[in-house]
């Protein structure tokens, strides 16, 4: 069981322009928008996204704690080329009041807006770091129905 919002291939997104630090002045850091689901522990399991590297999100992760988010592979070559992304941060916030969060975790890549488009880059929150007022519940069963 996990939950999220939105989901892939809902119609809803949120998407982030990506600022990563240490790529140079402030507009040299900036990337092409991530989609940015806010998902809980077990999210990837249920809906079978492989996980790739680092750690998934757990009981760490929750408000008041430092910021954590996942990406998806097109968002690590895309953001950081070739850099292992693990330990990196980048600023959810804005020039003045940046909010920078330490990326966990690296996953497979997702079609999440449409299956005729390609994967593009993910940014997966902790939910419990920010919760939304809306969102979906995911359950897996083995139950074969």
């Amino acid at each position: 069981v996990a939950t999220a919002f939105p989901l892939p291939l809902s119609g809803a997104n949120a998407n982030k322009d990506v600022v990563a630090e240490g790529l140079g002045d402030r507009e040299d850091q900036r990337r092409p928008p991530a989609a940015l689901p806010w998902v809980s522990p077990g999210y990837f399991r249920v809906l079978g996204i492989p996980f790739r590297r680092g750690r998934e999100f757990d009981a760490r992760d929750v408000a008041g704690s430092p910021l954590v988010a996942i990406v998806s592979e097109e968002a690590a070559s895309s953001i950081w080329s070739g850099i292992d992304p693990i330990g990196r941060r980048i600023d959810l916030g804005d020039p003045e009041k940046p909010r920078w969060c330490t990326i966990v975790g690296v996953v497979g890549d997702i079609r999440h807006r449409s299956p005729a488009e390609r994967p593009g880059p993910m940014l997966y929150l902790a939910m419990a770091q920010s919760p939304v007022p809306i969102m979906s519940v995911l359950v897996r069963s083995d139950a074969g129905i």
